[in-house]
């Protein structure tokens, strides 16, 4: 758990792969024996960039979307608690919005290839996730994490817990695949992860421990439910 570094569980994506969209059966056994060792892998190159802000574009639309029907309730965004179907406010300046069908359908009269990338089973990771959670598994929602300037750290904390409790450690039942929609650096609150803390006996973490991979456009991770991380303060200017 006490690794700095993210060389240690980042496998870059060939152009290639790039190429034909799908990930190599060679770099589906590295990733998966990262993701199983150390509860997350990073994709680098996962996406061509232009389908990655294609992608973003949609995302902002949709965001400034609901900050205008917020706003016709009488509702401030960025100081006032709320949760909506499409929107929740998680924490300070920190939210959630729910890409909906409707989004994706919306989406896909003007960038149809984007939005399949980001909605439908064609993602260039789903080899991986075949092999991590096999080829039954399927996609809770799709969503948007958006932190915007002067949003604060979130405590430590796991997407959900161990199946069956402390009595047996299960291999991956939930995973979380996060792309960035813009390069991502340290000042713009990157996610922070403790790697091997999805394992049993492994939940308390070192507060210094944690590594925080700088993501560019186009990257994937893909995460253990279990796994303990925290979304880290933006202290950038968008």
């Amino acid at each position: 758990v006490h690794q700095k570094s993210s060389a240690g569980f980042t496998v870059r994506v060939s152009p290639e792969e790039q190429q034909v969209g799908g990930l190599s059966s060679a770099t589906v056994e590295t990733a998966s024996q990262i993701f199983e060792e150390q509860g997350l892998c990073v994709l680098e190159g996962a996406l061509p960039r232009e389908k990655a802000g294609a992608c973003g574009d949609i995302v902002a639309s949709s965001f400034e979307d609901c900050r205008s029907r917020l706003a016709r309730r009488g509702i401030n965004m960025e100081t006032d608690p709320f949760a909506f179907r499409e929107l929740v406010h998680r924490s300070f300046k920190r939210f959630d919005l729910q890409l909906r069908q409707q989004h994706c359908d919306r989406g896909k009269q003007h960038r149809q290839p984007a939005v399949e990338v980001m909605c439908e089973e064609s993602a260039p990771w789903m080899p991986l996730l075949f092999a991590l959670l096999g080829t039954d598994c399927h996609r809770l929602f799709t969503g948007a994490v958006i932190s915007i300037p002067g949003s604060e750290a979130q405590p430590p904390h796991m997407d959900g817990f161990h199946l069956f409790g402390s009595a047996v450690q299960c291999p991956a039942h939930c995973l979380t695949v996060f792309v960035p929609l813009m390069n991502v650096s340290a000042i713009h609150g990157p996610t922070e992860y403790w790697p091997g803390s999805h394992r049993l006996g492994c939940e308390q973490v070192h507060l210094d421990a944690g590594v925080v991979p700088e993501l560019e456009l186009g990257s994937a991770v893909i995460f253990d439910y279990r796994l303990i991380h925290r979304g880290l303060p933006n202290k950038s200017q968008v």
